[in-house]
């Protein structure tokens, strides 16, 4: 019998989690897929809100190491998953290609936050944390 994953990921694949189930095919890493949809408002129901408290997807629970990841946002899980199971693959080897790897991540948050400033919109708390 073999171990059961270690890793959930909450969402289904016609969603941002679509990302998530990518980098952990991409690295090989077992996972269990715990399909979510906000679309039929599954994550507003109080059993996944007692989960997430965000109440959006993705969301990564990892239980592999000594104490329990959980992560919403598709960057942000992406990018744990790189650091975590992927320095030989996925995540840089030196502080520059980390660097590099970054850019992107980075320009596009903050060149949302601005343009949303730009619509009106009077804080970063108002964006939905994963567009």
């Amino acid at each position: 019998m073999a171990d059961e994953p270690k890793i959930r990921l909450y969402g289904i694949t016609k969603s941002r989690a679509a990302r998530c189930m990518w980098a952990l095919n991409e690295l090989g890493v077992a996972y269990e897929q715990v399909p979510v949809s906000d679309r039929t408002g599954e994550t507003r129901e109080p059993a996944f809100l007692a989960i997430n408290p965000n109440g959006k997807v993705p969301y990564l629970v990892d239980a592999s190491g000594p104490t329990e990841v959980w992560i919403f946002d598709s960057l942000a899980i992406n990018l744990y998953l790189a650091r975590a199971y992927g320095k030989d693959s996925l995540w840089p080897r030196d502080v520059v290609g980390e660097a590099r790897a970054q850019r992107l991540p980075s320009f596009t948050t903050a060149t949302k936050l601005v343009s949303g400033l730009l619509r009106g919109q009077s804080s970063a708390a108002s964006f939905d944390q994963d567009d």
